[in-house]
């Protein structure tokens, strides 16, 4: 994951332009905090912040000041700014749950009850995720769960080989199929006639959604695929 991510911080870092290197600074520092890695985290997010804040580019700042947050770095959050990761980033988890539930974004959502003390959050939180497959939250709200000592911590999918662990999209699922047999992702481009960058995005999204750090563990984690889709 590292590699296609890093791949996808050189593109946005030649682009040079902050709605571009933003976005991808925000799923690397995302990745990092799926790991534990709080400092890595902080490095990533805290230069594109300060450029954010310097524009005044008001959604760009309220993601990357909900990142800094979760990483253990707070930063001022205007007090009406009524952006869901503004309100996040001011630690009003619950109100935060409702917008993102309302726009209809679920992992946001889960993401917010899991900021929650109560266990009964956190255990809705788990029920959002495994929905959707967000595996490598999922496993770290049961962690805290356990932690905390909950009981009846909800076990989640059985199975690890059912045909879509992760809530891949169709294309995705393509993609890790064609890993799985060995193709480079110039080779998948070819395959699926688009272009090599497209597919860099798709291998990313990929390993960000397994939580793997290599095109092998993806593979692995996906278990059986399936024959590919029409």
């Amino acid at each position: 994951m590292e590699e296609a991510l890093d791949e996808a911080r050189r593109l946005a870092d030649e682009l040079g332009e902050l709605q571009r290197r933003a976005p991808v600074a925000a799923v690397r520092a995302e990745a990092a905090l799926l790991r534990g890695d709080l400092d890595a985290a902080r490095a990533i997010v805290r230069p594109e912040f300060d450029e954010a804040d310097r524009r005044e580019a008001r959604a760009l700042r309220a993601e990357l000041a909900y990142l800094l947050r979760r990483a253990g770095d707070e930063v001022d959050v205007a007090a009406d700014d009524p952006h869901p990761f503004a309100v996040q980033a001011r630690g009003e988890w619950r109100r935060a749950a409702e917008l993102w539930h309302t726009a209809g974004a679920p992992y946001h959502e889960a993401a917010a009850l899991a900021e929650s003390p109560d266990d009964v959050d956190l255990i809705d939180a788990l029920a959002i995720l495994d929905r959707i497959g967000a595996v490598p939250l999922a496993r770290r709200v049961r962690a805290e769960l356990r932690e905390r000592g909950a009981r009846s911590i909800p076990r989640g999918p059985s199975s690890p080989t059912r045909r879509n662990p992760e809530g891949l999209t169709d294309r995705q699922v393509d993609v890790l199929r064609l890993l799985a047999g060995g193709l480079t992702n110039a080779e998948i481009a070819e395959r699926l006639v688009v272009s090599v960058r497209t597919v860099d995005s798709h291998v990313a999204a990929v390993l960000a959604k397994l939580g793997v750090s290599s095109r092998q563990d993806a593979v692995r984690a996906a278990g059986d695929l399936g024959p590919p889709s029409a």
